[in-house]
Formats: structure tokens, sequence, C-alpha cells
């Protein structure tokens, strides 16, 4: 807490300036490309849940209405949300409210890991910034920042070590 993970997000985001220093995307600086280009470059995963008030289905399928109940299961799958969500009274057309539920919350280890291994597959040859609080995980990643009130306290390059 407080060490400035959100604020990198925000940053990189464009949401907030930097305060100093810069940061590059195929070495153009994000400052110098136009906000929607720099943010295009990004597709956060925020620890909150963002859901709105409807079906489960109809925020799965907010950005895509056309998906199909096979995409949408697809969806549910490689969110490990699939028994979850089936285990509801009414499925995926179960009502939830406004910020919802957020299952990912309780997640156990195993799970979870299953989860970042997912995205990370899905991510292919992408570049995936996981912010996260568990030392073990960093493991996975071939470069890891370890920052503490804003600073940069420690960074490990190396090859990944899949799991």
């Amino acid at each position: 807490s407080g060490a400035g993970k959100s604020s990198l997000v925000n940053a990189l985001l464009r949401f907030w300036p930097l305060a100093e220093g810069s940061a590059t995307a195929d070495g153009v600086a994000l400052d110098q490309m136009a906000q929607r280009d720099a943010r295009s470059l990004f597709a956060p995963v925020d620890q909150d849940a963002r859901l709105f008030a409807g079906t489960i289905r109809e925020n799965v399928t907010f950005g895509r209405p056309d998906a199909s109940s096979a995409d949408v299961e697809t969806a549910l799958g490689a969110a490990q949300l699939d028994e979850w969500v089936a285990g509801l009274p009414a499925g995926v057309d179960t009502p939830i409210g406004e910020r919802g539920d957020e299952p990912a919350a309780g997640l156990d280890e195993a799970m979870a890991d299953r989860l970042l291994d997912d995205v990370l597959d899905a991510a292919g040859e992408r570049a995936v910034l996981v912010i996260t609080h568990r030392d073990e995980e960093t493991d996975r990643f071939a470069r890891v920042i370890q920052i503490d009130g804003g600073r940069v306290v420690g960074r490990r390059w190396g090859p990944v070590r899949k799991s």
C-alpha cells in the first residue's frame, strides 16, 4: 500500500502526468502520443470489479453485444468464473447490482495462479504488466521492478521462468 502502483498505472494510461522521468512504447514517448493512442496500448484489469446493473451476460457482452452464448462461456472460462456462474440461481442471466460482486477477491492461491496463467497465455507475445503484492509470483516474469514510496527500490532482469 502506498508504494506507487496505482500512480504508475495512471501515468502509463496518461490520466496523470509523469512527475519526472519518461515512459516509452516502441521508442516513442507516451506523452508525445495522442492520449487515445497511448491508452490503446494497454488493457488494464483493475483490482476493483467494474460491473453494471444488469445480468452477468449483459456485463460480459458489454463491449461486444453480438457475442454468442459460446463466446460468453469461453470468456467466463478464461476468467475462471464458469463454475462460479454455473452455481448461481439463473447462471449467466443472474442479475447483479452496480459494482456487482468481486469473486476474484475470494480466489485461493491455486485458482489465482491458474487465472494468471490464462492471462499470460492469452497475451501471447504482448507485454503484460502485473502489479502484485505476492513476491513468490515474480519468478514467472522476465523483468521485475520493486517500488516503494514512488521510487524504484529493486529490479531484476532475466529469463522468464514459466511455472
